[in-house]
């Protein structure tokens, strides 16, 4: 229903007049009123956010929507002024606040008449409020540089209802950009627009705090914004809540909370913590009311949940911690650290749920629990790879009190004997920190039907460009059964923009799992499918990831810079977890007699036949800085005894007579010396020669 409609024929002539008012008063001196900040998802899935584009000259907001005639016959023009002003900094958007024009119906007019620039989709209709949109056919110039609207109206004079020019007399749009760029005053500032009606939906005219506002803050907040959970402040009051009543409305707009960031118009999830369109809009008309607090009863304040539980899920069956405290400076950068803890485990058991609890909240960024099988077992060891093939459980930034929790039916294998290897990262916060965090195992009484496992689609091979804003890469896992796939969790660091799951099934056809349009390396959250899709052995799960390494990604570190892998923050990593169960399944026999695996040392590693010794023996001294490569790994050997893998991974090694002792990413592998060579399982290291120093120009 369309707001006040006997008034409806004035809305514009009010709006054109409060817009002239807003150019006069500016020009006396008035500042003019800045305009929101916002986020949105456009037409083909790619996060926007206003202010990232602080680094334009100009942002174009045109106002769209399906089937109005005036907005068809104006993109032909409109693309020709976003080509033409593109190389002078201008951006154009536009805008769909009809709440009946589906996100695949946007695409496909957008698709139709060929649309040269990104539509915004608003389903809450709340951006189009905000700037107090009445018609379609509408463009809005905004000045990044004040946030500012400096031109608001038609396009220009070709268009009215039901009729039109040929050639316009008046470009009002593009004449306003001439002058804004040129830094001169826009002599016209304000037109009335031409265009369709918007259908705004009929938002409540009162909204109760406690029968509409404090059951959302409840089922959506309230969880981690409690006494001893990660929320900055405690939701336990309307008095509280009211003072966060303007950040409420800012970090809502621009899709920062909840902290949930799958596209909703791409599959659905059982954990979604988005706000719907309903809850969006009720919050925000009544933070626009005032945040009143409409009665004696408070909700917030007579039902305050309790203080969090150590164990979410209450006393685990096993607990296992950490075998030392330590200890982390107040400041500096810290390579990841590894410890190995005996789980004490005296029966085989299968695994429903894994709670880890940090000692300390301030400094864990992560930490990964890869589990180490004892030799009985070591034929079903999983493949880890330090986190590149997948972990046993983990806890990530954002994650606070959740629980590794396996599908209904599902569990993982831990057999008696056990190790846990401990992959931990921590951050400095400015005063000395010690931690000595928890790991709570949840037992099934009996074996479940199916084994979960955690994969991943991965690479090392990272080498993004300085100031490149859409860096792209793709990489694949292959399912080797059919199976049942269940939750996905992207993971990059803080020049991730956006990560894409994709299933490319044997039949040719093609499904998107997953889209994560803005990616946030502080909320890196598991996705869990409402419903898990069966898919047949050799589907392809194909992952799409960009990275931003630009002046627009506020989280750069430095732009200037070439990022390629590696595991601190200001470097980057493209892991795509990814859980799912095979159908057929395993055996899980003990293998009798089995021990504990002896390092390994050819007794007859020989050079190939022709291949003699090139120089002088490996030892201590002489393994310091040189570079090997055996299949993918590339090796480098500094003094200390520290190793650096492909460019990135930091690890350890120690001679050890004619072996050489590698520790990477939790794992030991050795190598054997023979004279100036070395050998892995895999056959014959190469020795890389470093690259020539440039010659000195004369």
């Amino acid at each position: 229903m369309i707001p006040y409609p006997r008034f409806s024929r004035l809305i514009p002539t009010v709006i054109l007049a409060l817009h002239l008012c807003a150019a006069d008063s500016a020009s006396a001196g008035v500042e003019p009123a800045k305009v929101p900040n916002f986020a949105l998802i456009d037409h083909a899935g790619v996060f926007h956010e206003l202010y990232r584009n602080s680094d334009a000259k100009g942002v174009v907001l045109y106002i769209a929507g399906n089937g109005c005639p005036i907005v068809r016959q104006s993109y032909p023009a409109l693309n020709a002024l976003a080509a033409k002003y593109a190389e002078q900094g201008v951006l154009f958007l536009a805008l769909n606040p009809n709440a009946a024009d589906t996100p695949a119906e946007i695409a496909e007019e957008t698709r139709e008449f060929q649309v040269a620039f990104p539509v915004l989709v608003d389903p809450s209709q709340s951006v189009a409020r905000a700037f107090n949109a009445v018609r379609t056919a509408e463009a809005i110039l905004i000045d990044p540089a004040t946030w500012t609207v400096k031109y608001r109206g038609a396009i220009d004079d070709r268009f009215d209802y039901g009729a039109a020019k040929e050639k316009a007399d008046r470009a009002w749009l593009e004449e306003a950009l001439v002058a804004h760029l040129a830094g001169k005053t826009i002599a016209t500032p304000a037109t009335e627009s031409k265009g369709c009606l918007i259908d705004y939906a009929s938002l409540p005219q009162s909204v109760s705090f406690a029968k509409d506002v404090a059951p959302i803050l409840q089922q959506r907040c309230v969880s981690c914004h409690s006494k001893g959970n990660i929320g900055p402040f405690a939701m336990n009051s309307h008095k509280k809540v009211s003072q966060w009543a303007p950040m409420m409305r800012e970090v809502i707009m621009t899709r920062r909370m909840p902290p949930w960031d799958a596209d909703p118009d791409v599959s659905a999830f059982k954990n979604d913590r988005a706000l719907s369109t309903a809850e969006r809009q009720t919050l925000l008309a009544w933070i626009d009311a005032g945040a009143p607090a409409g009665g004696d009863k408070d909700p917030l304040a007579e039902n305050a949940p309790p203080e969090a539980p150590v164990w979410a899920m209450g006393e685990p069956d096993l607990i296992v911690a950490m075998d030392k405290e330590l200890k982390i400076p107040a400041e500096g950068v810290f390579d990841y650290q590894y410890m190995t803890v005996e789980t004490k485990l005296e029966q085989d058991a299968w695994v429903r749920a894994v709670d880890i609890v940090p000692g300390n909240l301030r400094a864990l960024h992560h930490c990964l629990i890869f589990a180490k099988f004892p030799p009985e077992y070591a034929h079903l060891q999983p493949q880890y790879d330090g986190g590149f093939g997948g972990y046993f459980a983990s806890y990530a930034p954002g994650a606070g009190k959740d629980v590794n929790t396996f599908p209904e039916g599902t569990g993982k294998f831990l057999p008696a004997g056990s190790k846990l290897v401990l992959q931990l990262h921590y951050t400095a916060t400015g005063k000395e920190e010690t931690d000595l965090s928890r790991v709570g195992f949840y037992f099934h009484k009996e074996k479940p039907a199916l084994e979960i496992s955690s994969a991943t689609a991965a690479t090392d091979d990272l080498n993004i460009p300085p100031y490149d804003g859409n860096h792209v890469r793709k990489v694949k896992h292959v399912l080797q059964d059919d199976a049942i796939f269940y939750s996905m969790a992207p993971h990059m660091h803080l020049r991730g923009k956006s990560m894409k799951y994709e299933a490319y099934l044997p039949d040719g056809s093609q499904e998107t799992l997953l889209n994560v349009p803005r990616f946030d390396f502080n909320w890196q959250n598991l996705y869990v499918l409402k419903e898990p899709r069966h898919l047949p052995k050799g589907t392809e799960i194909v992952v799409t990831a960009a990275f931003d390494n630009s002046v627009k990604n506020p989280y750069n570190p430095d732009p200037s810079l070439s990022v390629g892998f590696g595991e601190q923050s200001f470097e980057e990593m493209l892991i795509a977890f990814m859980d799912y169960a095979y159908v057929t399944p395993q055996v899980y026999e003990k293998r009798e007699g089995a021990v504990e695996e002896e390092m390994w040392m050819p007794e007859n590693a020989v050079l190939p036949e022709g291949l003699e010794d090139s120089g002088p023996a490996i030892n201590e001294r002489t393994i310091v800085s040189t570079d090997w490569q055996i299949g993918e790994f590339k090796l480098h050997f500094d003094a200390g005894g520290k190793l650096v893998v492909n460019g990135g991974i930091p690890g350890a090694y120690e001679m050890q007579g004619n072996n050489v002792l590698l520790k990477v990413a939790g794992q030991e592998f050795y190598l054997a010396i023979r004279g100036s060579h070395m050998f892995s399982e895999g056959g014959m290291l190469e020795r890389v020669q470093p690259a020539p120093a440039p010659q000195a120009q004369k």
